[in-house]
């Protein structure tokens, strides 16, 4: 990640791949845990490309024991593209978070927005207060 956002910063073309794994096991029931175990963890893998300009971001689907760019082999239309790549500082405001604060490098079309934003627009229900973006990497300080 480093040497990507080096290249970054220098508007230079850079890619790079990203590994999420999602464990549904925290803040669940035994009972829905058991029952959904089979389906988790789960490993979702993206490829983000910076042309000096805008960032792209692709699926990787495993297929036939393989891992294909979605792109390439035309399964998925879901690619997106981006002007900036910005890091966010998020504080948590519950008591029950399980982090002090996160540095969140998130993908916007918008370069003033900050994370509170991000945030109101998924939480509001207000019709077009929903603001497109796409969060790639994140490090957690763990209580």
């Amino acid at each position: 990640m480093d040497e990507f956002l080096k290249k970054v910063e220098n508007c230079e073309s850079a890619d790079i791949r990203i590994a999420k794994v999602y464990d549904a096991s925290e803040n669940m029931s035994p009972e829905l845990e058991l029952a959904i175990k089979q389906d988790y963890p789960c490993l979702f893998l993206s490829e983000i490309r910076f042309d000096g300009l805008r960032y792209t971001v692709f699926p990787i689907n495993k297929i036939d024991g393989e891992y294909v760019r979605a792109e390439r082999e035309g399964i998925d239309s879901n690619t997106t593209s981006w002007k900036y790549l910005k890091r966010m500082n998020d504080i948590p405001r519950g008591k029950s978070a399980r982090y002090k604060s996160a540095e969140r490098y998130v993908l916007v079309n918008d370069d003033t927005l900050t994370w509170e934003d991000l945030i109101h627009g998924m939480i509001s229900n207000r019709f077009g207060d929903f603001i497109p973006f796409e969060e790639v990497f994140e490090i957690y300080d763990v209580k």
